[in-house]
């Protein structure tokens, strides 16, 4: 045994939760986060609870991340999250309620113990049962990770085929095809497909829907970019668009989350405007597998004001003579160099 933590009162529950938290300290040490859910506070209310993270070079307790409000059993569920707001520092992520009695999921600052986002649900919807970090999904830099919801959606993954519970259990898997993306894991522990309350689990994978062969163009010598659009077999025969941002991955919310910040570029592209005339396949048709190909040919000479900005591409589909997006690829992001 090379340490030991304790909770500081009775009925604490000190370690009903628990997890690596990565390295939060950024010391070169994965360090360990542990949850006391039922912990009283006497400045928010009884069972609010609260999270401890402990070095794993001393033991040593490094930042305790209390709930506020009328809350309680935030710290029943957690996972190390990675480095969420890619400030150099692993973040976690804590399940619980907020002060409206809802469940709800809170990724916490690894730097300073700070609540950098709070995903809220309905009430009693279990929201937050389960939680992991699952790694840089979409590829924008940012460490994503999935929240399980009995009887809920994880994201487009739910249990709309009679599933009970699906969402008990989430876990991150890492990369478990080899295609270079995470994948991840989803339990229904109590349904009975194979018999009565066997269990299953579902192992996902990531689609991309779209990567290029650059990253970066030179602003004094151009270029031409290819997209390579790669969707599911249910958007055969969509018709899609390859939209451009120079403002972010946003997200814009038309049907279905877009990663680009919505800007007079965005609009524009989304009615076949772009700022160089020479593009070819930038909307149009994917074929039976879902796949398609666009160019966009950027000139040499560009203003040396363009250069060190990034701009988004992202590709969306619709059902055609339709407006409204039923798929989304991540954002790739394309610098302009000297």
């Amino acid at each position: 045994m090379t340490h030991r933590f304790n909770g500081l009162a009775q009925e604490d529950l000190l370690g009903r939760g628990m997890a690596s938290a990565g390295d939060v300290n950024a010391d070169g040490y994965a360090d360990t986060l542990v949850g006391s859910p039922w912990a009283d506070s006497i400045i928010t209310s009884p069972n609010a609870g609260y999270t401890q993270t402990y070095s794993g070079l001393a033991g040593g307790s490094q930042l305790q991340s209390p709930m506020t409000g009328n809350a309680k059993g935030f710290g029943r569920a957690l996972a190390g999250a990675g480095d969420v707001n890619a400030d150099g520092y692993d973040d976690y992520i804590v399940g619980g309620e907020d002060q409206f009695a809802m469940n709800s999921v809170y990724v916490i600052s690894g730097f300073d113990g700070s609540i950098l986002f709070n995903l809220g649900e309905e009430i009693d919807s279990d929201f937050g049962v389960s939680v992991d970090g699952i790694g840089d999904l979409d590829g924008d830099g940012h460490d994503d990770l999935i929240v399980g919801a009995t009887g809920q959606r994880i994201r487009r993954y739910d249990g709309t085929n009679g599933f009970e519970d699906f969402g008990e259990v989430v876990a991150g898997l890492g990369d478990t095809d080899g295609d270079g993306q995470p994948d991840f894991a989803a339990s229904t522990p109590r349904n009975s497909f194979a018999s009565h309350r066997a269990g299953s689990v579902f192992i996902y994978t990531w689609d991309k829907g779209m990567s290029s062969d650059l990253t970066s163009i030179s602003a004094s010598s151009g270029g031409t970019i290819t997209f390579d659009l790669d969707f599911k077999d249910g958007a055969a025969f969509d018709e899609y668009k390859i939209l451009t941002s120079a403002s972010g991955t946003g997200p814009t919310s038309l049907g279905t989350d877009i990663p680009l910040t919505r800007d007079n570029l965005v609009e524009d592209t989304f009615f076949g405007i772009y700022p160089v005339s020479n593009h070819t396949g930038m909307h149009g048709i994917l074929d039976i597998p879902g796949d398609a190909t666009g160019s966009i040919a950027v000139p040499a000479g560009l203003s040396p004001t363009l250069i060190g900005r990034t701009f988004w591409f992202a590709a969306i589909t619709t059902l055609p003579t339709a407006y409204i997006p039923r798929f989304s690829s991540v954002a790739i992001p394309i610098e302009i160099t000297p």
